[in-house]
């Protein structure tokens, strides 16, 4: 996993363009591989539901799992999911109405099920084997979500980058569209489109996939 560079910031955690560019082509290169092996498809123009998404990496799988629960909550907001990894072992515990609800296409249940993936595919169980979860809080103000820490921040990220992938860039989606076919939360999306259409981010994107271009290149052959 590549060193990160993180805001020293109390209140809110902050992430850099540099590790933010990081996030966006990780989330790219899996969405891609998933399309890919599951429709042989490896373009970026097909969706998917989370719900399924996690059905595929668990079925069949002794390292991955999924486990429901019923909880007596009655808001969406309220309902749960995280996700526990300790060494190759990962398990996702999920309200069974969330993923139920998922499963229906809701936009919002499907969005947290992919900052729950987050989590897995960013390696954050490598920095702390502490219980992830996603949490909204309500105030006068209507719902909200503060990451308490950089992790948070950064699957909130990794969500969109995700189930979007390298539509994100095109002005031809508007965010309401593009998270209404992505099955994700339109804030979250309209976020994300607004950190990648950067020129600034733009720049690390191709700065950072030139230089793996190069680490590749350099790599001598061996030759049979």
């Amino acid at each position: 996993m590549k060193n990160r560079s993180y805001s020293s910031a109390k209140k809110r955690p902050a992430v850099t363009t540099t590790r933010m560019a990081e996030i966006y082509i990780e989330m790219v290169f899996l969405r891609r591989e998933y399309m890919e092996y599951c429709h042989e498809h490896s373009g970026d123009t097909l969706f998917f539901k989370m719900s399924d998404f996690w059905n595929w990496l668990c079925e069949g799988s002794s390292e991955f799992k999924i486990k429901k629960y019923r909880s007596d909550q009655t808001k969406d907001f309220s309902r749960r999911a995280s996700i526990v990894a300790l060494g190759n072992w990962m398990t996702l515990t999920v309200d069974e109405r969330l993923f139920a609800k998922a499963a229906d296409g809701d936009k919002f249940a499907n969005y947290i099920l992919a900052h729950e993936f987050g989590h897995l595919a960013l390696g954050h169980s490598e920095i702390s084997a502490t219980k992830r979860n996603y949490l909204m809080s309500e105030s006068a103000r209507g719902m909200a979500n503060i990451p308490a820490t950089v992790e948070e921040l950064e699957a909130n990220l990794a969500a969109p980058f995700f189930q979007c992938g390298k539509l994100l860039e095109d002005a031809r989606w508007d965010a309401v569209h593009l998270a209404n076919r992505a099955f994700s939360d339109v804030y979250s999306v309209e976020r994300a489109q607004k950190f990648v259409r950067l020129e600034i981010f733009q720049r690390e994107v191709r700065r950072q996939l030139e230089e793996e271009v190069d680490r590749l290149s350099s790599i001598p052959r061996v030759a049979f």
